[in-house]
């Protein structure tokens, strides 16, 4: 089992932000003098089992501050647990499973949006009939959580509502 803990502080000069160019009105990236301080402390564990199976999971917490207001779109809590197993039914085939936790974020009007927790389950397999071919079918959002994210300063919109469920069957070729 691996066990770790980080506490960190960045302090960031000078950013690139979305700003007007004074020519022509048009939006630019311009180099600022605004700073962010960002404080914060993590947590994961990692363990794996012989007959294949693993857990891992993770908890952050930060507060990210501008001009001595909490940032947008930077959550205070993240959390994730994910558990991963083999399924004997069929050689190569794990199925896992993904609970993530999100605090609650900052918008562009100074509001919060509600804090939220999503579910993802995947069943990967390697395809023995053509070798580096691995087989996935994901359910993102298994119970169909509603749930905004803010919307970042070059909309006009404060949140955006994010997707239901959705499946995604993919297939990966490595060489």
């Amino acid at each position: 089992m691996n066990l770790r803990a980080t506490v960190y502080q960045w302090d960031m000069h000078n950013i690139i932000a979305l700003g007007v160019d004074p020519l022509s009105g048009l939006p630019q990236y311009q180099q600022t003098g605004k700073r962010v301080l960002a404080k914060g402390a993590e947590l994961s564990l990692d363990k794996t089992w012989d007959f294949g199976g693993r857990l891992r999971a993770s908890y952050g917490i930060q507060n990210a501050e501008q001009h001595h207001s909490h940032l947008i779109n930077s959550p205070y809590h993240l959390g994730k647990v994910n558990i991963s197993i083999p399924i004997p039914l069929i050689t190569g085939l794990q199925a896992g499973y993904e609970l993530q936790y999100y605090g609650k974020r900052k918008t562009l009007d100074g509001s919060n949006t509600d804090d939220y927790v999503l579910s993802n389950l995947n069943l990967v397999t390697n395809v023995p009939q053509v070798k580096g071919l691995e087989a996935s079918l994901s359910i993102y959002n298994l119970f169909n959580e509603n749930y905004l994210h803010p919307a970042a300063d070059s909309n006009w919109q404060n949140t955006f509502l994010q997707p239901g469920r959705t499946v995604r069957f993919r297939m990966d070729y490595r060489f």
